[in-house]
């Protein structure tokens, strides 16, 4: 039974003619209630710091009709137990900044255009760009995936507790293949492999490769918080067809089927397993955090973000005037021991 009720930040309250509708991680929940407008104000007195029976007091209504609504919400879940989460003393706990910036991420994603204003997966899923541009983009995707295990290795080696070196281990276990498993598959889309090894990154991909490996090595919580922007959740709403890449890429392009069928696995099994809520038990070991610290991890989480909309627009100008194949004839300027280009 819920004590302190705490909505979770990112979850919005919208009344509704025939109950409420709850927004939660681009996802949309609807509660059949007769009296909307007492229950929405209910929830948003849901801080974490009042009781039930507090919260029943002032929105007038009865401690078990809320606590019943409640535990509606506890199952999906949109609520969490304030004593769990809130520190007593004021101070800001590891669980607590966790929730908040969970609630920055999916505000500052809700416009992934940015100052660019485009959208790269939608272009894609619609067929709006050139196939060049979805190959440099499977390339690029390609460099960041086989990065992963030196990123988690660095996590591990570097984490500041072993409690959080064995999570980070766990991780690894389960992501360290992956990249060998999509390298393996986008060798269908080129020569040979060395083509792939020696292909080089375009200059926003590399930006994201050494900002992982420079926080997974600096700070375990700098580091989940950038994986907080890249896993998912079956919280998370199913993505829409018109954003759908690989939906985009079957539809749209001559993309080998291999590299649709893994590329797709790879972002289902992130959803199966739940790894959007990995870097949570990361900052669930953390009881107290400082508020300079705290700052640096908001400002990092819209870092990684924005770096990604970087990435993108990278990856679109860069394809659309130049092809795939001038990243890969850049490692043969040295061969058998001579420069063959100036």
């Amino acid at each position: 039974m819920i004590e302190y009720p705490l909505l979770k930040y990112a979850a919005r309250v919208v009344p509704q003619s025939n109950g409420l509708e709850i927004h939660y991680r681009q996802k949309s929940y609807h509660f059949g209630l007769d009296n909307a407008t007492k229950c929405a104000y209910a929830l948003n007195l849901c801080n974490g710091k009042k009781s039930v029976q507090q919260v029943a007091k002032e929105a007038v209504l009865s401690p078990r009709e809320l606590q019943t609504l409640l535990e509606d919400l506890y199952k999906v879940p949109l609520m969490l137990e304030g004593k769990k989460i809130l520190r007593t003393d004021g101070y800001l706990s590891g669980r607590e900044l966790f929730w908040r910036l969970e609630a920055l991420l999916f505000a500052w994603r809700e416009t992934p255009e940015g100052k660019y204003g485009f959208n790269l997966d939608r272009d894609i899923a619609t067929g709006k760009v050139s196939e060049n541009i979805v190959k440099g983009f499977c390339l690029e995707l390609g460099h960041l995936l086989r990065s992963v295990p030196e990123e988690l290795g660095l996590a591990v080696v570097h984490a500041q507790s072993e409690m959080v070196r064995n999570l980070y281990m766990q991780f690894y276990n389960e992501e360290s293949k992956h990249g060998q498993i999509l390298f393996k598959a986008l060798k269908s889309w080129f020569k040979d492999e060395e083509q792939i090894l020696f292909a080089t990154p375009l200059p926003a991909t590399v930006g994201l490769m050494q900002t992982y490996k420079a926080w997974a090595e600096k700070d375990s919580l700098l580091y989940a918080t950038a994986l907080m922007r890249d896993e998912a959740s079956p919280l998370d709403a199913e993505v829409k067809p018109e954003e759908d890449i690989y939906l985009g890429m079957e539809k749209h392009y001559n993309v080998p089927s291999i590299i649709i069928e893994k590329y797709r696995w790879h972002a289902n099994l992130d959803r199966k397993n739940d790894h959007g809520f990995f870097p949570e038990k990361i900052f669930s070991l953390y009881s107290v955090i400082d508020k300079v610290r705290a700052r640096t991890l908001v400002s990092a989480l819209k870092q990684i973000i924005d770096l990604h909309n970087l990435f993108r627009w990278n990856v679109y100008a860069y394809y659309k005037d130049h092809s795939v194949e001038s990243r890969i004839e850049l490692y043969k300027t040295f061969e058998n021991g001579s420069f063959i280009y100036c």
